[in-house]
């Protein structure tokens, strides 16, 4: 969904001026936040607390009425959460014909959501801002939600009356739909949303969030380089999971996450990437627990430039590890001492529980400038099978980009060697080359552990091929291994930091942070419990960011 007004019918966006002009001169701002809406977005709303028997009742109805690819929408988007808020089945919202907008209002430079709230306006008058838009609208022939005598919708306005129904069928509403989004298909199946291009709200304008220019990433028209850490489990420390005794977050409490994030912030961290999801949590409770941590960093903590790099998934766990999205449980399977994603997941499965996750996170955090970037998957790989993977993560970014225009989208992968991509194969230049519609789909490359080498070819080998492509890229996990605990690594990792920065690296981030000894470290390599040399390297980052 979008907020630019440009996607709106011509003579519908002159009317609009009008009523938003009548409100400001009465001392009321409204504030568009959705015109043009696509179908895949109208699908997600019409799917909100729907059995499965009404959604494959409609899917059926649309088949045999001569609208396939509105049956084939409705069936893509996959399970959704939320009340019920539209009976309008895609294609059938005047949003989808560029004839209908969604505002709120404006108190003391808040967004204001009430209906009842009255406020004076320049002529005397005590009005309700919704109120006043709506008799704005009325008065220059427009159709007001508010004054449906059924499902009222205040924030909503329309150019015509009456229902799309009433006017095309079927058939063509499904042809036009096709014609005005431009539909792409993977080897998937499935057809994806268009990047819908988004424009930025008043109140968070695009060059706070970090942005890649070239091969660098910049943030209000500045190079931004960066020091950060892993602090995998930090979303969810202190939550209650019943029955739930995984080690990384049984033993921490909801105060850890100010105390680990302010340590690491100390040290020189700009970015903490985090693993989002838990098998226990819903999508709203992942949220919510999202947007307490950001209040922590914002709000307690008073840091306005440090950023969160999510991980919508982890395919890969040492043993029994939480951070899966609800209901993926079944995708998992045991191979030695790891527990994986199997294929099924990157062929249709991703669709069912994890891609309706990202919808919603992305969705309600799209406008938070504190978000470094949002990504894919961690680790994620398709054995003997690249191109499922490819399509997978290009699939996703797709999903997510017509969404959210601002935020950067990654894939969390070690490399293209560990997902069985040769170096000189076509195929990695495909994944992270792409462009659709004059924007890369994924915008920079990871590198996990870039000292390791692979069958397939070094891992370092992508910052190479970043460069290659004129892109950004970070080493997203590293860590300097030491059976010694007591042995000081500050000179292994500051020649680490050196080598990849050296090779062009936008950011370097440690594995294993972990300054209260709660248990969400790494005993093999990372910073913290059980090693002695944390102070020495908190000298050492600190300076070293400094630096940057």
């Amino acid at each position: 969904m979008s907020r630019d007004m440009s996607l709106l019918n011509p003579e519908f966006r002159a009317s609009v001026e009008e009523v938003l002009g009548a409100c400001r001169a009465l001392g009321i701002e409204m504030r568009p936040y959705e015109t043009l809406r696509d179908p895949w977005t109208q699908a997600r709303f019409w799917r909100q607390s729907r059995s499965i028997e009404e959604i494959e009742g409609a899917i059926r109805n649309l088949e045999q009425k001569g609208a396939p690819f509105l049956a084939q929408v409705i069936r893509s988007v996959g399970p959704q959460f939320g009340d019920r808020v539209t009976d309008a089945l895609p294609g059938t919202s005047w949003h989808q014909w560029g004839e209908a907008l969604d505002c709120f209002w404006l108190l003391d430079a808040k967004a204001e959501w009430s209906t009842l709230k009255k406020v004076r306006l320049a002529d005397g008058r005590e009005m309700n801002g919704y109120r006043l838009y709506g008799e704005e609208a009325v008065k220059r022939g427009l159709t007001s939600g508010g004054f449906w005598p059924q499902l009222k919708d205040w924030v909503h306005l329309q150019q015509r009356s009456g229902s799309v129904l009433n006017r095309f069928s079927w058939p063509e509403i499904d042809r036009e739909m096709r014609q005005r989004f431009a539909v792409v298909e993977d080897t998937t199946g499935i057809a994806v949303p268009p990047v819908v291009e988004v424009t930025a709200a008043p109140e968070a304008p695009p060059d706070e969030f970090v942005q890649p220019v070239g091969d660098q990433f910049h943030v209000n028209g500045e190079p931004f380089k960066f020091v950060g850490f892993n602090l995998r489990g930090v979303v969810h420390y202190g939550a209650q999971f019943p029955g739930d005794d995984t080690f990384i977050v049984k033993n921490t409490r909801p105060e850890h996450r100010a105390q680990q994030t302010r340590r690491a912030y100390e040290m020189g961290a700009r970015v903490i990437r985090v693993f989002l999801p838990h098998r226990n949590a819903t999508p709203q409770q992942v949220g919510d627990r999202l947007e307490d941590l950001l209040g922590i960093i914002k709000g307690d903590l008073g840091l306005h430039d440090l950023y969160l790099l999510p991980a919508l998934t982890d395919f890969l766990g040492y043993g029994e590890v939480p951070f899966k999205v609800q209901g993926d449980q079944d995708f998992y399977q045991p191979i030695g001492n790891h527990i994986t994603l199997t294929p099924e997941f990157f062929r249709l499965g991703f669709t069912q529980n994890y891609l309706p996750f990202v919808r919603y996170i992305v969705d309600r955090f799209q406008d938070e400038p504190q978000i470094f970037a949002w990504e894919i998957a961690n680790e994620a790989k398709v054995n003997d099978n690249p191109r499922m993977l490819t399509d997978f993560k290009h699939h996703v970014a797709r999903e997510i980009r017509a969404l959210d225009a601002r935020h950067m989208i990654t894939t969390g992968m070690v490399s293209t060697a560990h997902a069985f991509m040769f170096s000189g194969d076509q195929l990695r230049r495909d994944l992270y080359g792409k462009r659709e519609q004059g924007r890369r789909l994924i915008d920079f490359v990871t590198v996990h552990y870039p000292d390791e080498s692979h069958p397939t070819g070094p891992n370092h080998g992508d910052i190479d091929l970043a460069q290659e492509l004129n892109m950004p890229s970070i080493v997203e996990e590293f860590m300097v291994i030491s059976p010694e605990k007591t042995r000081d690594r500050t000179g292994d990792f500051k020649a680490q930091l050196d080598q990849w920065f050296g090779k062009g690296a936008g950011g370097c981030m440690v594995w294993g942070f972990d300054a209260l000894h709660i248990g969400d470290g790494d005993d093999a390599g990372g910073i913290g419990h059980p090693f002695t040399d944390f102070n020495n390297l908190v000298n050492m980052f600190r300076a070293y960011a400094n630096q940057l």
